[in-house]
């Protein structure tokens, strides 16, 4: 299966290529000159992208997306945080719209933020979204997403923290442990 990955670099998409080179043909959409042929240049920002990356692919994965945490919540970094997310999900749409053959599945992250913070109310998939700005922009997110050809199976799977120490919110949260900043850590 030919696999083409958009936000491949970050903390998700790198162990995502990782687990799947071994079993299935990964390809990688880069912003930056290609460096193998295993990647291809795009730019979502104005909506480009080789449409024989979309042909050739049988399944999309869309994890891109500017960092939500260690940075302040500017007027101009919420338009960031929305832009990152919702202009390569509709370049990856409308390539998959122009397709002769589009790819059978499209996964395109979303986040647990989509439910905001509602205590200790149990939530499910099927619960309604949030009032908060991230709730605001998952639910614009998935809906991008879901405007894919009928013909292509959409999934939206709403992660939360990142804990890795390659990466996510872990590096981040064992510095004030380090500096003694926090109490003794479980097993």
């Amino acid at each position: 299966m030919r696999i083409l990955i958009a936000g491949a670099s970050g903390t998700i998409g790198t162990a995502l290529a990782r687990h799947l080179r071994g079993t299935h043909e990964v390809h990688r959409l880069v912003r930056r000159k290609p460096s193998g042929p295993d990647e291809t240049y795009w730019d979502p920002s104005r909506g480009e992208i080789d449409q024989s990356a979309i042909e050739k692919a049988d399944a999309v994965v869309n994890l891109s997306g500017a960092g939500i945490a260690g940075r302040l919540w500017t007027r101009s970094y919420k338009e960031v945080l929305y832009s990152s997310r919702l202009k390569p999900t509709r370049t990856l749409v409308d390539a998959m719209a122009r397709a002769e053959n589009p790819p059978t599945v499209f996964l395109s992250q979303s986040g647990s933020n989509y439910y905001g913070d509602r205590g200790d109310e149990i939530l499910t998939e099927s619960s309604a979204s949030g009032n908060s700005v991230l709730a605001d922009i998952c639910r614009r997110w998935e809906a991008e997403a879901h405007q894919a050809p009928s013909t292509v199976r959409v999934v939206t799977p709403r992660t939360g923290l990142v804990m890795t120490t390659r990466g996510g919110a872990l590096p981040k949260l064992l510095l004030p442990l380090r500096l003694y900043g926090g109490g003794p850590i479980g097993s």
